[in-house]
């Protein structure tokens, strides 16, 4: 008699799966089973910086912004740097500038004042250690205004309490220097203390309100006595200055000696040119441009004394010879003829390369004559003038002379014909096939064309050229009929069984 085997019922007992998060080796191959993961790619473990090299990089970071910015302010306006070039312009045509240059020139009672022989005042103040140079464009002419904004570091915009504070001059003047590219620009307002007490505070905020329209982050500053103007000095010295990329990547100079050596002949000359080398570095093998002259080479560059210093007063004195060598004038650069740069500026064509010229007066003329003269040309019977100016002339087709006398007289007979008016209706016939064709000045139009062209055939022509110029573009393809089913059209053609 067989045994009936146990069946477990629902009260059996079931044990908790073993939960570790490390497997053996034998339980990892098992539950990978043979197969190999990515390779990942190996990367260099980056070096992260601790607290300390953190801190010691943020000091040189700062260390060497700092640095920038004093080596920035110390290129322009120190000792043994060119000054600050100023250029002080008036916001209303009747205002008078040179007040305002007699305050900056008499506020500090240590300043060195001094002045080129082209009008540049220039002011050392050496309590604050920078110098300036002042110069002041004429009213009312726009290109001496454009020139010297050119080459000025900051625009000083002076109006006036008084009077009207921005007119029309004003206004113009504004709108030229933010077109060309406004340097730092500095406002004072004058004439203030001539306003009673009460109504000063009023005067200067109706200035401001106006400036503000043209330049709304700009505060304006008082001229009227010494303090005042020692606090223009101040800022314009001190203040952060607008960089205008066109203009630092050259070299540029405001002229402040000029002088002109005729050579032996008379013919040329040299032009020296003395003043402060600003912007890039100047190099003596390149080109330079004199505003409405021209561009011209360079011989050599020399170095000189300094002609304004900071102080009269010299911190080192030296002895006469010292002195005597000090203010010769050094050599900096001369010019290397395999180096310089070359003043021709404009290609010249060579006409045997084939380049496009522009005409001359010559064949302009001459082209003119050509088309004004009558043209003979030999063409088919029965075609239009419009028709015969399509035919290409050939010098070998019109050269071949006629045989005997009646030829010329029967191809002289027909070419009356062609060019006069058919009033002889049944002439003779003509043996030949072509005729000549007397050119005429005027140009056929469409009317004419309109009236003597076969649009038919005009359309079955250039059916002909779509059709030529589509079978030589794709000479094996075959377009699909029309009136038959494309089944039955490439029944021969059968389907491969692989590419290969």
């Amino acid at each position: 008699m067989q045994q009936q085997g146990h069946r477990a019922g629902t009260l059996k007992q079931s044990n908790k799966v073993h939960k570790s998060r490390h497997k053996s080796k034998r339980g990892v191959a098992a539950a990978v089973k043979g197969k190999v993961n990515v390779k990942e790619f190996v990367r260099r473990n980056k070096h992260v910086l601790k607290k300390e090299e953190r801190r010691h990089q943020a000091l040189q970071i700062r260390k060497n912004k700092r640095e920038e910015v004093i080596a920035t302010k110390r290129a322009v306006g120190g000792c043994r740097s060119p000054p600050f070039l100023v250029c002080v312009v008036a916001l209303n045509a009747r205002l008078d500038v040179q007040s305002a240059i007699s305050i900056l020139t008499t506020c500090s009672e240590n300043a060195n004042v001094s002045k080129s022989p082209n009008g540049v005042v220039h002011i050392g103040v050496s309590s604050f250690k920078y110098r300036y140079s002042f110069i002041c464009p004429e009213t009312h002419d726009e290109f001496g205004l454009l020139d010297a904004l050119k080459v000025a570091d900051t625009v000083l915009y002076v109006s006036s309490a008084l009077d009207e504070p921005v007119d029309e001059w004003g206004e113009k003047v504004l709108a030229l220097s933010m077109a060309q590219g406004m340097p730092t620009p500095v406002v004072v307002a004058m004439d203030i203390e001539g306003v009673h007490p009460k109504k000063r505070t009023t005067e200067k905020q109706n200035v401001q309100k106006l400036v503000s329209k043209w330049l709304p982050d700009e505060k304006v500053m008082q001229l009227d006595k010494s303090s005042d103007g020692l606090n223009v000095l101040r800022r314009i010295g001190n203040m952060r200055r607008n960089v205008l990329h066109h203009r630092e990547r050259r070299p540029y100079m405001l002229a402040e000696e000029v002088e002109y050596v005729p050579d032996a002949e008379g013919d040329s000359g040299t032009l020296k040119v003395k003043g402060y080398s600003r912007g890039a570095g100047l190099n003596v093998n390149s080109l330079i441009h004199i505003s409405g002259l021209g561009d011209f080479q360079m011989s050599q560059i020399d170095g000189h004394d300094d002609p304004h210093p900071l102080s009269s007063v010299k911190e080192n004195p030296k002895s006469d010879s010292m002195d005597a060598e000090f203010t010769q004038v050094s050599v900096l650069q001369v010019a290397d003829p395999s180096k310089q740069e070359s003043l021709v500026c404009e290609n010249i064509p060579n006409p045997m390369d084939a380049e496009q010229t522009w005409p001359t007066e010559e064949e302009i003329e001459m082209a003119n004559q050509e088309t004004k003269t009558k043209k003979v040309k030999k063409v088919p019977k029965g075609w239009s003038e419009y028709q015969a100016a399509w035919i290409v002339e050939s010098d070998a087709e019109g050269d071949d002379e006629p045989a005997d006398d009646e030829s010329v007289e029967e191809g002289d007979a027909e070419f009356m014909s062609c060019e006069e008016s058919d009033s002889e209706g049944d002439g003779d016939e003509r043996v030949d096939d072509s005729e000549s064709v007397a050119e005429s000045a005027v140009e056929p139009t469409d009317e004419r064309y309109d009236a003597t062209i076969d649009a038919y055939e005009e359309h079955s022509q250039l059916q002909k050229l779509q059709a030529a110029r589509e079978d030589r573009q794709f000479p094996d393809e075959v377009d699909t009929p029309q009136d038959a089913a494309a089944k039955d059209r490439f029944s021969k053609y059968r389907g491969l069984e692989s590419f290969r």
